[in-house]
């Protein structure tokens, strides 16, 4: 596998299958609900980016992992409280996956000094889970979070991030009737770099909930926080930001935007992005924006023998594609 975390995000992305996801938005949108139970489902192995199959891991409490040419995996269990914490002392070769169900609600990584990982994360079921993680100096954490489970999840993720770590966070949300995702990420000294790029696509009455708490408690540290929604039928998709930034975290540099897209009359989004700032040399934005799609140029696909339907596929996908481009540059 390549050492560079975006060849993952690449697999993941491909093998998501957006062009048919956004025609069943685009498909529903227009109140035909027949073409609902297309199958979209993501393969575990497709996760992998060298292709590996499923077979190659070993399965422990479900948490699938890779025991790596020169990786040092150091796993400790605690039954009583169901909750697991393991901990990466060099860079493991392969992705590590983890499921949480209720029987593994609770975890903890901790990432050793200069190590580099990524983690997928995949809910498909009723989950209430709470994973911290631990990214020691020089450290880079790339996450990637898939649900496609219709049932209701609740998610909470805390990171803290030292010295000159980075920690890369992808979500892709599809499939979830009620979702709450809440991230609380602590930059606590100088360099520490955090991304989040999150996607969801909601219809028919689902309901999607992101928030994303970044807290600058050093100086020179970065933040960049993006996230799209599509949202169609009557469903309501949520966004809640916010940048903290001490006083003593001079020279910070932070950017968010939300970005929802409107595909029918009834569906609802909500953003709400916020800035705390205690410091006074910083570079800080915030941003949302909520819309449907750009009648000017649909009319100037159409005007070149793209029928409708296709030139909305086109645009959605289009407004989909920039998160995603994003996440893989990172």
């Amino acid at each position: 596998m390549s050492s560079h975390p975006s060849s993952v995000n690449k697999e993941l992305f491909k093998y998501t299958n957006l062009e048919k996801l956004l025609q069943l938005q685009q498909t529903t949108a227009h109140g035909n609900s027949a073409s609902s139970m297309v199958d979209y489902q993501i393969p575990l192995s497709a996760l992998v980016a060298d292709h590996a199959s499923l077979s190659d891991y070993s399965t422990d409490a479900v948490l699938l992992r890779r025991q790596a040419r020169g990786a040092s995996l150091e796993t400790s269990f605690e039954i009583s409280d169901q909750q697991q914490s393991f901990a990466i002392t060099s860079s493991p070769e392969k992705s590590i996956f983890f499921r949480p169900t209720e029987n593994l609600s609770n975890a903890h990584l901790q990432l050793a000094q200069n190590t580099q990982a990524t983690l997928i994360e995949v809910v498909e079921g009723d989950v209430r889970s709470l994973l911290t993680i631990d990214i020691q100096p020089g450290a880079t954490l790339q996450h990637i979070v898939v649900r496609t489970s219709p049932l209701p999840c609740l998610h909470h993720t805390d990171v803290c991030i030292e010295e000159n770590a980075k920690y890369d966070l992808t979500t892709l949300t599809m499939e979830s009737a009620v979702m709450r995702h809440d991230v609380r990420v602590h930059l606590n000294s100088s360099g520490a770099h955090v991304a989040l790029n999150a996607l969801a696509l909601t219809r028919e009455k689902q309901h999607h909930d992101t928030t994303a708490l970044i807290f600058h408690h050093a100086p020179h540290c970065t933040a960049n926080v993006n996230a799209r929604h599509v949202i169609t039928n009557e469903a309501t998709s949520v966004f809640q930001g916010k940048f903290t930034v001490d006083q003593i975290a001079q020279k910070t540099d932070a950017q968010m935007m939300c970005k929802s897209l409107l595909l029918s009359e009834k569906a609802t989004s909500y953003a709400k992005p916020e800035l705390e700032i205690y410091a006074d040399d910083v570079a800080c934005s915030h941003g949302a924006t909520t819309g449907k799609l750009d009648e000017s140029a649909l009319f100037y696909l159409q005007a070149r023998g793209i029928d409708k339907k296709t030139a909305r596929q086109m645009l959605t996908l289009a407004f989909v594609q920039d998160v995603l481009e994003e996440a893989v540059d990172e």
